[in-house]
């Protein structure tokens, strides 16, 4: 006891002793409660304390939605308050929002270590699925991902039918770079696969066109060739956006030059059997399509209309295309 100051930090200590975090903690000394800012040089040594451990009491849906008011509005007091009366820093208002999840919402990160101080759980989802993780990925917190990091959030946690509530999804859909490194740090899988198409990070990284994400995933070891659920990869993707930059990336990492959809997907002229230089070619999309010639993407390849890079860019009016597809002999 020596070693601490207060009854707050007592109560810490005995945290790992009783498993139940401070706010679910009483002490008492001659019957009487010793608030947390007690210290404990007031306390004559040695001294009898009484330690009680809390349960929650019944809440009603109007105290839930008071409480997730008072963290939407940073009241660090009132929420500090209405925890150590105790109550359960978990429980949902009325739209199914947690409080932790208000609290990521609206930037408090104060208000977001108390919740974390009083045993809210990191990884408790919302209705549609979103973690608090998952919110300050997509909206580009830094510092809340790293908060939550740091309590151990799971990096793939994501309710719901769709995996896409994955941070990393998140982060990547709208392009925040901090927000990236720190999951990747943190051993995101790279590998992960959305539920609704298939895609990865690093196929939606090329198709949004977010270049530094796409070299972060890279050299995380992300698969260059993964393809989504109707065959498209990256490299395709990349192409039919016209971005070179990422064409130029995944063509150092060895991206398949070559490779074919086997379905037909809208975001690459919905026909099957389109390649990289084919849909390049068709999408005008001239520095792309030098870049694919460089690495040797074979001109002879036709989609399952019997169009090839040529002819395709022939039907589309891209003259300048049809005069670099020639100039290569093109057929």
């Amino acid at each position: 006891m020596r070693q601490m100051k207060d009854v707050r930090g007592l109560k810490k200590r005995l945290e790992g002793v009783c498993g139940l975090p401070s706010f679910r903690q009483q002490l008492l000394h001659d019957g009487a409660v010793l608030d947390d800012e007690t210290k404990l040089a007031r306390l004559e040594l040695p001294v009898d304390l009484q330690l009680v451990l809390l349960s929650f009491g019944s809440v009603s849906q109007k105290q839930r939605n008071e409480f997730s008011f008072a963290v939407a509005r940073g009241r660090t007091s009132e929420v500090q308050r209405m925890l150590q009366s105790p109550q359960d820093p978990d429980l949902a208002d009325e739209a199914g929002e947690t409080p932790l999840l208000v609290a990521t919402k609206h930037g408090h990160a104060e208000v977001a270590l108390l919740l974390l101080e009083a045993g809210a759980d990191v990884n408790l989802p919302n209705r549609r699925g979103w973690t608090a993780l998952t919110r300050s990925s997509a909206e580009g917190r830094v510092d809340f991902v790293r908060l939550l990091l740091e309590a151990g959030a799971d990096t793939e946690c994501a309710g719901g039918e769709s995996n896409e509530a994955a941070a990393l999804f998140q982060a990547v859909q709208h392009g925040h770079v901090g927000v990236v490194r720190l999951l990747l740090g943190s051993r995101a899988n790279v590998a992960l696969r959305s539920k609704s198409d298939g895609q990865t990070p690093l196929t939606r990284a090329s198709l949004s066109g977010h270049t530094e994400i796409a070299c972060l995933l890279l050299k995380s070891r992300a698969e260059v060739d993964a393809a989504d659920d109707c065959g498209a990869t990256a490299l395709m993707f990349a192409s039919s956006r016209g971005n070179a930059d990422i064409v130029s990336l995944l063509l150092e990492a060895r991206a398949g030059k070559d490779m074919v959809t086997t379905r037909g997907t809208l975001f690459l002229s919905n026909k099957i059997g389109q390649t990289a230089l084919i849909q390049a070619s068709y999408a005008g999309r001239l520095e792309v399509v030098r870049l694919l010639l460089r690495s040797r993407a074979d001109t002879k390849m036709m989609n399952c209309l019997g169009e090839s890079a040529l002819s395709c860019a022939t039907q589309q009016g891209q003259t300048s295309v049809v005069q670099l597809l020639r100039a290569s002999n093109a057929p």
